[in-house]
């Protein structure tokens, strides 16, 4: 399923996207994201964008948290089974295995060309994801 950005028209409601960021680039995993660019789109234009910070990351709290403030979709690296279907539980729509800047991939949303990938961040079913690994050989290498 994609979120039709690029037919509606100037008049249509604001689409309202989260992306998951790690710097400018678009974060491996949702979750522990150290900030989100929430970005406003309307017709086919970026009419706004803001950077938060995470708020924490905790069992269904961020589903909420950008349900509350009316996302329609979300875009990120990766993602645990069990977040993806708290976020669909809500009508906000995940975008998975997207890597590269975030202005990039949400200019691809906006002109109808963005495309999900392989989950960069899949739970696997012992517990650890990639991520959390990966963040232990960071914390290794400094």
């Amino acid at each position: 399923m994609a979120i039709e950005v690029a037919d509606r028209d100037a008049t249509s409601r604001t689409t309202r996207v989260v992306v998951a960021l790690d710097g400018v680039d678009v974060s491996r995993h949702f979750g522990r994201s150290p900030e989100y660019a929430v970005y406003d789109i309307s017709g086919a234009m970026i009419a706004a964008r803001i950077i938060i910070p995470n708020p924490g990351h905790e069992p269904d709290f961020l589903p909420q948290y950008f349900g509350s403030m009316d996302v329609d979709c979300v875009i990120t690296g990766g993602i645990s089974r069990r977040a993806c279907q708290w976020f669909e539980s809500k009508k906000i729509h995940v975008i998975v295995g997207i890597s590269g800047r975030a202005e990039t991939a949400v200019a691809s949303l906006v002109a109808g060309t963005l495309s999900a990938g392989e989950n960069l961040c899949e739970r696997p079913a012992e517990g650890s994801c990639s991520c959390e690994l990966l963040q232990k050989y960071r914390m290794i290498d400094r």
